[in-house]
């Protein structure tokens, strides 16, 4: 009897264990692709900036947890598609763009660090079949799919008009 119980309980966590793995590996895609259909039902399809005008709270359903004091940009892309060119306009103040794959892995990342405050910065997304750093503004993507979240933070209130400019000069464009 005592050995039917342990082999229950063992089958039990084993089975626990292996649900978990799966959840953890699958959750992030359903919500990758709930959120991609939910802004292309807004019009923000593939290749289209879905920018969040107003700084959030805990009530906005994305993924990552935002920021409250950030302003947020996003579009997905298919890189298979592309070369794409990013056009970043001049910066001055913290950002970070990070590029994730479809398990929102973070694939590769641009931050005030990599450019000049006093200049446009462009970067070409290039499709291959390694990740690689970013060399000479290119940033190489293995995943066909890229989910680009830029974030922009805000130092004052009077940061908000300069961060919605920002965001309407953004340009991601395919070569």
């Amino acid at each position: 009897m005592l050995t039917l119980i342990i082999i229950t309980f063992a089958f039990l966590l084993i089975g626990f264990l292996a649900g978990l793995i799966i959840l953890t590996q699958v959750f992030p895609i359903w919500e990758v692709k709930r959120l991609q259909k939910k802004l292309a039902k807004e019009g923000y399809d593939f290749g289209k900036w879905k920018h969040f005008r107003e700084l959030v709270d805990h009530n906005v359903k994305v993924i990552v947890k935002p920021n409250c004091e950030t302003l947020y940009s996003s579009i997905f892309i298919q890189t298979s598609l592309g070369p794409f060119c990013l056009i970043i306009p001049p910066v001055s103040g913290y950002f970070c763009i990070t590029f994730l794959n479809k398990n929102t892995d973070v694939l590769s990342y641009i931050t005030n660090k990599d450019i000049s405050d006093m200049d446009q910065t462009t970067f070409n997304i290039i499709f291959s079949e390694k990740n690689q750093s970013v060399k000479e503004n290119n940033i190489y993507l293995k995943s066909n799919l890229c989910w680009i979240i830029a974030r922009f933070g805000i130092r004052a209130n009077e940061d908000v008009k300069l961060i919605h400019n920002l965001q309407n000069n953004l340009i991601l464009n395919k070569f």
